[in-house]
């Protein structure tokens, strides 16, 4: 086997075992089968035990769409307030994401570009959405996206993502995403 292939295989099934990870995450919130983030955002507090709020913030410098803040008061949500809502919807899905598979807190430049009057001292950290590069940023973006295609949109009927076709099928296939 060439070792672009089993590099491929391996790719394949870290994505399947972190899909039954964020399945299982998913499972243990015991949300009805059509929910809102609203729901989600509800149940968090009573996980962490912490208060959540989430800020709409416009941006006039160039910045993450979406960050998590970890205070000393609680987690805090940054959402760009000009992004579109379905976008809106993506990113706080992402950045609860974070927070609902327990990841660690880093320190970054983008909580003091995306909010200058914070005091550092008090954020903890500070997860910020920008590209897709480590694994826990792809957890995050997956279970972000299982999140969405159960959420229930303003109409009240769930997301329904399109049937795969072609590139997004064999992706589908890969993933075991049946």
């Amino acid at each position: 086997m060439r070792p672009t292939r089993r590099r491929q295989q391996t790719a394949a099934s870290s994505l399947r075992r972190s899909r039954r990870r964020c399945e299982r995450v998913l499972a243990a919130l015991r949300l009805p089968d059509r929910f809102s983030l609203e729901d989600i955002k509800a149940r968090l507090p009573g996980l962490t035990g912490r208060p959540l709020r989430v800020v709409l913030l416009s941006q006039t410098f160039p910045a993450p769409s979406g960050a998590w803040l970890s205070t000393t008061d609680g987690d805090v949500i940054v959402i760009d307030a000009d992004a579109s809502p379905l976008h809106r919807d993506h990113i706080l899905a992402h950045e609860l994401a974070h927070i609902l598979l327990g990841h660690d807190q880093r320190t970054s430049t983008a909580t003091s570009a995306m909010l200058p009057d914070l005091d550092p001292a008090v954020v903890r950290g500070v997860l910020a959405r920008h590209v897709c590069q480590d694994g826990e940023e792809q957890d995050a973006e997956l279970l972000a996206s299982l999140i969405m295609v159960r959420v229930t949109s303003l109409t009240g009927a769930p997301h329904e993502p399109a049937p795969p076709d072609g590139p997004w099928r064999q992706l589908q296939d890969a993933l075991d995403l049946k």
